[in-house]
C-alpha cells in the first residue's frame, strides 16, 4: 500500500512534469551534500527546479502527466532537473555549474518535445541565444530599418518646410515690388494738370486766331451816303 508520504511526492512530481518544457536527468553520485545544496540554490536562482527522486515514483508520476516516455529520464540514482518556458535558459544553468563546479555531476539524458536525447545536447542548447536575445534581435531587425526611415522622412519634411517657406519669402517680395508699381501708375493716371505742356503754351488761343468779323451796315444808312456824295 502507498503511504500517504509517497502519494504526496508523486502528486507533486506530476505537477512538476506537467508544468515542464525539458527535463535533465543528471548523474549526483559523488556529489557532497553542500555540493548538492549550491547546485539546488543556482539552479533555483536560474528558475529551474531540481529534486533528487526514487525512480519508480518518478515514473508514475510521467504516467499520469500523460508522458510515460518522460520516465527514462530517471536512470539510476538520479537528480531531475525542471525547467518551464524557454529550454535554453536551463540548460545554461545546468552547464555553467558544470563547468564551475568540476565535480562527478553529469547530465545524462533530457526530455523535450516529447522525446528523450543523450545529456550532450545540454551543452549544444547552452550555445543558443536565449527567448530574450532572440526576442531583442528580432525586434533590433525591425526597428533599425523603421529607425532609418524615419530619419529620412524627418529629413526630407524639414528640407521641404525651409524650401517652402524660402520660396513664400521670394514670393512676398516680388508681389509687394509689383504692388508697389502699380500704385504709382494709379497715382499718376488721376493726379490733376496743374501746368500746361511748353506746346500748348506756344501755341495761340481759338479765340486769338479767329479774325473779327466785319461790321454790317445800319439800315438807311446806304441811302445817306448817297445823298452826300451827289
Amino acid at each position: 500500500m502507498p503511504t500517504e508520504k509517497k502519494i504526496a511526492n508523486v502528486a507533486e512530481l506530476k505537477d512538476l512534469v506537467e508544468r515542464s518544457t525539458i527535463m535533465i536527468g543528471a548523474e549526483y553520485r559523488g556529489l557532497t551534500v553542500k555540493e548538492i545544496t549550491a547546485l539546488r540554490a543556482q539552479l533555483r536562482d536560474a528558475g529551474v527546479e531540481a529534486r533528487v527522486v526514487k525512480n519508480k515514483l518518478f515514473r508514475i508520476a510521467a504516467t499520469q502527466a500523460g508522458v510515460e516516455t518522460a520516465g527514462e529520464v530517471a536512470d539510476g540514482p538520479s537528480l531531475v532537473i525542471f525547467g518551464f518556458g524557454d529550454i535554453v535558459a536551463p540548460s545554461k544553468a545546468v552547464s555553467d555549474y558544470q563547468k564551475g563546479a568540476k565535480n562527478a555531476f553529469v547530465p545524462k539524458k533530457v526530455f523535450m518535445d516529447g522525446a528523450i536525447s543523450d545529456g550532450k545536447i545540454v551543452a549544444d542548447l547552452a550555445s543558443l541565444p536565449s527567448r530574450e536575445e532572440l526576442i531583442g534581435k528580432l525586434v533590433g531587425a525591425f526597428v533599425s530599418p523603421v529607425q532609418k526611415l524615419a530619419v529620412l522622412l524627418n529629413d526630407s519634411i524639414q528640407s521641404f518646410a525651409r524650401l517652402a517657406e524660402a520660396r513664400a519669402v521670394q514670393l512676398e517680395g516680388a508681389g509687394g515690388g509689383a504692388g508697389e508699381t502699380a500704385q504709382s501708375a494709379v497715382a499718376v493716371a488721376e493726379a490733376p494738370d496743374t501746368e500746361p505742356t511748353a506746346a500748348a503754351a506756344e501755341s495761340p488761343s481759338a479765340e486769338e486766331a479767329a479774325p473779327a468779323p466785319e461790321a454790317a451796315p445800319a439800315e438807311g444808312g446806304g441811302g445817306e451816303a448817297a445823298e452826300e456824295s451827289t
